[in-house]
């Protein structure tokens, strides 16, 4: 498999943030311009080349700012399309192709913002490993027990079939973690320990260890 190089990838990225959300690499996020900065961010993102910087926004604010607290790590994103959703809002399609650490904010950029990014420790993330080794079978074990206690009814057919990776995509893009513990595995750089993490963070939230996405 061809990779990508890092010099190819943009130093300067427009920041999307997003409340609970996020984007991991060769998946594909569907989001709605609702916000007045996300329709910034992407109509100066498409005018250039389509890339935009998906970043999670911290549970904590601080009065003083005006704009959100984020996590300094996301994930690059290719803009793929724009549609009209089904109550007739515009929905963009992204497909995250490598996650990044902010080292310098630009402030002078609001109400778009954006951001020098690296890519560094990420390096591998162009590498597809959709069957990389991890114990399947007590996370999915994990898994059920935390969606009986959320009361969740995923589609377990689809999970059975999907691959490591896909099923890691999965629970990082769609289960209810808090943001805080979806970064915690977001940030991890090898899918192993991330599938590790996922999997004590879900028995912990079962055994009421640890606060869950609701809290």
């Amino acid at each position: 498999m061809v990779r990508l190089e890092q010099e190819h990838l943009p130093r300067v990225v427009n920041l999307l943030p997003l409340r609970d959300g996020i984007l991991v690499p060769r998946s594909e996020l569907r989001m709605p311009l609702s916000l007045l900065d996300s329709l910034t961010s992407w109509t100066d993102a498409i005018k250039k080349d389509r890339l935009v910087g998906i970043v999670q926004i911290r549970e904590e604010k601080s009065a003083k700012s005006r704009v959100e607290p984020i996590f300094r790590c996301g994930c690059l994103g290719r803009i793929l399309d724009l549609q009209e959703g089904e109550d007739g809002g515009l929905v963009f399609s992204v497909k995250g192709i490598c996650r990044f650490e902010i080292e310098q904010e630009l402030p002078e950029a609001f109400p778009c913002r954006k951001a020098v990014v690296s890519y560094e420790k990420y390096e591998r993330d162009d590498v597809q490993e959709a069957d990389f080794v991890m114990d399947r079978k007590r996370l999915l074990d994990a898994l059920r027990v935390y969606s009986q206690r959320l009361h969740l009814e995923p589609n377990w057919e689809e999970l059975e079939i999907a691959s490591n990776e896909r099923l890691m995509s999965m629970l990082m893009m769609v289960f209810p973690f808090s943001a805080t513990e979806r970064q915690t595995v977001f940030e991890t750089v090898e899918y192993t320990a991330q599938s590790r993490i996922a999997m004590l963070l879900m028995e912990m939230n079962a055994q009421g260890t640890v606060s869950t996405a609701s809290h």
